[in-house]
């Protein structure tokens, strides 16, 4: 690991249009554990300048002249380190355009998403993978190693756990009274999803549950969101696909910073994130109804495994701690 400040531009979708309503994106915060560990980062949000170069703004239009000036802002700061969130728009021939004039930065990655979400651009990410030094991931990398061809895959692929920020997750729902809601559920209303919010609806109607994000009119941006969060008792982490080694929403980490007791399935391997002790898992609906109502009536250690994990997730996942482990694998000397 370089002991000087370094210069890091990171190029992901900030989402700048949307004037602060995901403030709390793994991209924003990636940016804060970055700075607060002592190097200079430049923020470059790809589909916004994309988007802002377009004709008529449509962002595609833009995205040959955003390549453009990804290439002139890495001309203009010469950054020790390029990192690039989930860029589907930057062109790999644009990386190997960088890597020639300045063979020596490093080119690394992070996705926080499961490899479903990678598909659809597949040759773009397949080729992606193997011009980065390093692929940063919160999905079990094996499945990626499986899923693509990847050169070196054991020296460059990691895992990265999903991260909160203490300037962000400033909650504690488990030293409240007086909950908003006793159960909370935010997610699209996808398919999978269905079973379990018809469950919340019929099986616990003496209770105050908030089912948020179906509709328009239920979607929680910005403050909104998080200051739901620092107000529920339980949140429910249940993704379209459970079943994937080590792989969640970023949500998870929104609710159990903000001090939820987070009650999820039993993702394989997620109790190596949090232990049972942490969160709160279940086999099944059944399973996670007894359990909820259980712990709706033993408050005290439902408080106490709340915060449990809300003080294990800012002590092992706080941005600062997560990207300092990344840069000390991406300078290492055995990298």
């Amino acid at each position: 690991m370089q002991n000087k400040p370094l210069r890091i531009l990171h190029c992901a979708n900030f989402n700048e249009k949307n004037l602060g309503a995901t403030f709390y994106a793994t991209d924003y915060k990636i940016s804060n554990g970055l700075i607060r560990n002592g190097h200079f980062v430049h923020n470059f949000s790809y589909r916004d300048v994309a988007r802002n170069l377009a004709f008529m703004r449509i962002r595609n239009f833009g995205k040959a002249p955003m390549n453009r000036e990804l290439i002139a802002t890495v001309d203009q700061i010469n950054p020790d380190l390029l990192l690039l969130g989930h860029s589907e728009l930057v062109d790999n021939e644009t990386l190997e355009v960088i890597k020639a004039r300045r063979p020596s930065i490093k080119i690394a990655m992070w996705w926080v998403d499961w490899v479903a979400n990678m598909t659809p651009q597949r040759a773009l990410y397949e080729r992606r993978l193997n011009i980065a030094d390093h692929v940063f991931l919160t999905t079990d990398p094996d499945i990626f190693k499986a899923e693509f061809a990847v050169e070196n895959a054991d020296r460059k692929m990691h895992f990265m756990p999903n991260i909160c920020d203490s300037s962000v997750e400033t909650g504690q729902a488990f030293a409240k009274d007086g909950h908003l809601h006793d159960i909370v559920f935010i997610g699209r209303p996808d398919i999978e999803r269905k079973p379990l919010i018809t469950h919340l609806q019929e099986r616990f109607k003496e209770f105050n549950v908030g089912i948020y994000g179906q509709t328009l009119e239920t979607l929680l941006l910005g403050d909104d969101y998080n200051a739901t969060l620092a107000q529920c008792f339980i949140g429910i982490n249940f993704n379209r696909r459970n079943d994937i080694p080590l792989a969640s929403s970023d949500r998870l980490l929104h609710m159990v910073a903000n001090g939820c007791l987070v009650m999820s399935p039993n993702v394989p391997r997620l109790d190596e994130i949090f232990s049972d002790k942490e969160i709160v898992y279940f086999h099944d609906f059944k399973d996670f109804e007894d359990k909820a109502r259980y712990y709706l009536t033993h408050r005290d250690e439902a408080r106490q495994i709340a915060e449990a994990g809300y003080r294990r997730a800012h002590r092992d996942y706080e941005a600062q701690k997560v990207v300092e482990n990344m840069l000390t694998t991406i300078f290492s000397d055995t990298a």
